[in-house]
Formats: C-alpha cells, structure tokens, sequence
C-alpha cells in the first residue's frame, strides 16, 4: 500500500482497537504507542477525529471538548509545548449528585474546572480575548470525572487518541460570565469535607479565556471547529484528584456554586444502586 493508505489503515485499526475494548468492553487499554508505534500527538488527533465519527451514532451529539495538559509544568514533564484536548457525548453529561460505581472505571479521576457554553459557532482563528467574549453565552462551575484507561503509562499521543480519557461530566448553572473575575476566582474540591484541590482560574494557561482560545484555534486547525452550544471545559486548576479513596466530592466555585458526587467502592453500593 501507498504510505498515506497505509497510515489510513492504521488509523482504523486503532480506531477499532479504542472502541472495542474502552467503549464497549470497558476494559484498559494497552497504549498504542506500544501496540501500533503511535509516535506523535498530530496521528493522535487524527485517530480521535475519525474515532468521534465512530461514538457519535451510539453516544449522542458531540457536547463538547475539555482541556488538559494546559499546566506548563505538566506539559514538560510530558514532553509537550502546548495542551492537548478531549471530545465528550450528550450521553455522558451527568446530573450533580449522583453515586458512582468506581468498577466503573480502571482508574478513576476528578477535576473541578470552569466550563464555557458557546453562543455561536467560532469558525475562524481567534486572534485576540477580546474577540471571544461575545461568543460565549454562559460560564458555569463543571467537574470532569475522566478514566486512566490504559493498562500502564500512555504517551501524550496515547491520551489524544482516546479522547484524554473522557467519561462523565457535571455542569453546573450557568451565569453571564462578564460579571466575574474569573482568572482568580477560587475553585476547590473537598473529599468528606477535607480539603483535595484547590486553585485559581488563571492556573489554565493564564486564564480560562486563553484556554478557550487555544482550543478555538486548535480545532480549527484541525477542521472541526467549535459549534454554538458546546461546552468547553477550560482545564485543571491544581493536580487532579486520582480517586483511589471513595467519598463525598464537593466542587466548589464561590458565586457559580457547588456540585458534588458520591464514589463508593464495588462492593458496597446500597441495594438497588
């Protein structure tokens, strides 16, 4: 085969590789880094554009991306110089409060962040923050629950490819997002009331705009830009919680309020859960 049929070849494969064992069997996933040579972050996004194509039918309309790798530190320990993102279904937005099963997941994880739904589509290239503002509609206070759903450690190209380990999401009321300062507005996250988590807007790039933007510019890039509604999770504000230690979470955002989620282990659900 011609290089560029069999690089088409090889997506598919990893494509069918991440569906059948994540998605349907919701079993760890041995990298592909490792399996297939996955050697960059440009074939990840490849291999997550064509693998969205694939979930959409079963999983709902794509609801929207979040963003992760978006600490600096975080991103030269990776080996990276800029963040990378993740897509996320309708199916998988979740109601706050609710108990999740933590044999759910193979590694499960929690993330309090600010999250932008759009007002309209953004299309082109985003050159400055200011140009942005009148695109969002509403800012709200979100909690990312995200899977380590590989076997051992992944690459960065790893994580892209299967959608940064996206699967449940929790979105909070939205508010006018002009009326905040929210580059240092406080966001923390408690297990049983002690104190996990805790950071800053700005923690994100400088800010949850300039996440925005580079997420905006990003997918454009890429030919998949942002489209009026979706929501965008604009990254970690401190180191996420790996949620080894089942509990109560409680997000908190000052004025965008509170969300929670029970974890409890396997064997202890209560009847009918």
């Amino acid at each position: 085969m011609l290089e560029g049929e069999q690089q088409a070849e090889a997506i598919s494969q990893a494509v069918h590789y991440i569906r059948e064992t994540y998605y349907q069997n919701k079993l760890a996933m041995t990298p592909l880094s490792q399996t297939q040579g996955l050697a960059n972050v440009d074939t990840g996004w490849k291999i997550q554009l064509a693998l969205i194509k694939q979930l959409e039918p079963s999983m709902g309309p794509l609801a929207g991306w979040k963003v992760a790798y978006s600490n600096k530190e975080v991103q030269a320990q990776w080996g990276i110089d800029e963040p990378i993102a993740g897509a996320f279904f309708k199916s998988q937005l979740i109601e706050s409060g609710v108990t999740l099963d933590e044999s759910d997941y193979n590694k499960m994880m929690l993330e309090a962040e600010l999250v932008f739904t759009l007002a309209e589509d953004i299309d082109e290239k985003v050159d400055s923050l200011d140009q942005l503002r009148d695109k969002v509609a509403l800012v709200s206070l979100g909690m990312d629950l995200p899977n380590n759903n590989f076997s051992f450690n992944p690459t960065p190209a790893d994580v892209v490819a299967a959608a940064a380990g996206s699967k449940y999401y929790i979105v909070g009321a939205g508010q006018d997002p002009s009326l905040f300062d929210l580059e240092n507005l406080n966001i923390s996250l408690r297990r049983d009331e002690q104190l996990v988590y805790e950071g800053m807007g700005k923690n994100t790039l400088g800010g949850p705009w300039h996440s925005l933007q580079w997420l905006a510019n990003k997918l454009v890039d890429l030919g998949k830009p942002l489209k009026k509604g979706q929501l965008v999770f604009c990254g970690a504000v401190a180191i996420p919680v790996h949620t080894q230690i089942a509990g109560h979470y409680l997000a908190e955002a000052g004025p965008l309020g509170a969300l929670e989620v029970t974890v409890k282990p396997a064997d202890k659900l209560p009847a009918g859960e």
